[in-house]
């Protein structure tokens, strides 16, 4: 008998080098805002107000870029529904908002103007929020307001005014932009404007007010 050689099987691997395509600039008009990431947005406002408040400025605490700390529900920027309270806006109309060289009053302009048609931002939504977190407590007096010009949201009441009252503790600690998310430990989130003017305006004695504002200095890149 001939001795049957036996072969072994050979196994070719062919590696081939993914190819990773690009990812493709979105359309400013409908780009969809994702977090840790700078994004391009473009809003038709067509003279309609964009109704936000923002913080930002060489006299206020958040120095670089400004932030979004309410929405109106009127604006243009309600109306486009992309942007979101505590989003960072680093330019606009391809503009940096310098907020280190800019004064609160020349931020707040910005966002106060009647624009023509469009508007862009470049846009950061940070994640996790970089906020912080404080407690102000006073005693108020009754028949004595505390001066403050309330806008409610979905995180709470924003502060749009602060008229000087004599209250130290808000006069010194509080400034406009700041969100009061608790008073007197209850929890101000989704409340509407009647129930904070309620609160507000009735309660007498110790006041204890949770403040949420945007920390000094926001990143506009992930954190490594």
């Amino acid at each position: 008998k001939k001795e049957e050689r036996k072969f072994k099987p050979v196994t070719f691997i062919i590696q081939t080098e993914a190819k990773i395509e690009a990812e493709k600039p979105q359309d400013p008009s409908v780009a969809e805002i994702k977090v840790n990431k700078k994004i391009l947005i473009e809003l038709k406002v067509e003279k309609k107000p964009l109704g936000v408040i923002v913080v930002g400025g060489k006299n206020n605490h958040v120095k670089t870029g400004c932030i979004i700390t309410h929405i109106y529900p009127d604006g243009a920027i309600a109306a486009d529904k992309r942007l979101n309270i505590f989003d960072h806006i680093v330019e606009f109309n391809s503009k940096p908002v310098n907020c280190s060289e800019m004064t609160t009053l020349k931020v707040h302009q910005i966002f106060h103007t009647t624009y023509e048609k469009v508007v862009t931002f470049q846009v950061f939504r940070a994640d996790p929020l970089e906020v912080e977190k404080f407690n102000v407590e006073f005693i108020k007096k009754p028949g004595k307001d505390l001066g403050l010009s309330l806008a409610p949201n979905d995180r709470g009441c924003t502060i749009s005014e602060i008229i000087p009252s004599g209250y130290a503790e808000i006069d010194n600690k509080l400034q406009r932009g700041d969100i009061i998310t608790k008073f007197n430990g209850d929890s101000l989130e989704g409340c509407t404007f009647e129930i904070c003017y309620a609160l507000f305006k009735g309660a007498n004695g110790k006041i204890s007010l949770e403040i949420t504002r945007p920390k000094p200095t926001c990143r506009t890149e992930a954190s490594k």
